[in-house]
């Protein structure tokens, strides 16, 4: 287990959350501990940072050779090619028009731009989160997209739709360079535990 895996297990002791949800949430850890690993691989591909072990290259070769890391870049060529081709305009009303009510909110949370890097993060990871929160100075609402590296849900089937989910809001890295939540937010069907 990771040290952001163990700080965010800490989250289960926080002050003043009902005990009722504790199973939920620990199902999204679990969710995002299940992840966590192949996501850092995804990541490492898409930095272009390959260890030789992990190419096929059909060669016998030394074991001294197997943690060498090659430059590879097309990990991050297709996913920024894929990503770059998929846009977000505007969005439209039940007319076909504009939805005149969605440009504050649009611009304030500069939402085409974070759709690009949200777009990215989709691709180089299999899924992404967006989160709505009540802002007055957003327009109205705060919109935030989360990748996999900071965010989990559970899905429900019989909802058709997530049940339940966490982000992380705010991290820090501390002075031996790990990296720990400082803010985290779980989501349920009615309620946002901060």
């Amino acid at each position: 287990m990771s040290t952001l895996e163990n700080s965010l297990r800490g989250i289960l002791g926080a002050r003043g959350l009902a005990r009722e949800l504790i199973p939920a949430l620990t199902a999204c850890l679990d969710e995002f501990d299940a992840h966590e690993g192949k996501n850092t691989i995804k990541e490492r591909y898409y930095d272009g940072k390959v260890r030789l072990s992990e190419v096929n290259l059909g060669l016998a070769l030394p074991q001294s050779f197997s943690n060498l890391e090659i430059g590879c870049a097309w990990g991050a060529k297709t996913v920024d090619v894929l990503a770059s081709r998929s846009m977000l305009d505007s969005f439209v009303d039940s007319g076909g028009g504009e939805a005149e009510a969605m440009l504050e909110i649009v611009r304030k949370n500069r939402l085409l731009a974070e759709y690009q890097k949200a777009c990215r993060d989709e691709l180089k990871f299999g899924c992404d989160f967006i989160t709505l929160s009540p802002d007055k100075d957003m327009g109205g609402c705060r919109i935030r997209f989360h990748s996999a590296r900071s965010a989990a849900a559970k899905w429900s089937g019989e909802k058709g739709r997530i049940a339940y989910g966490f982000a992380i809001i705010a991290a820090e890295t501390g002075a031996d360079g790990f990296t720990r939540p400082v803010h985290v937010n779980f989501y349920t069907d009615l309620d946002t535990w901060e």
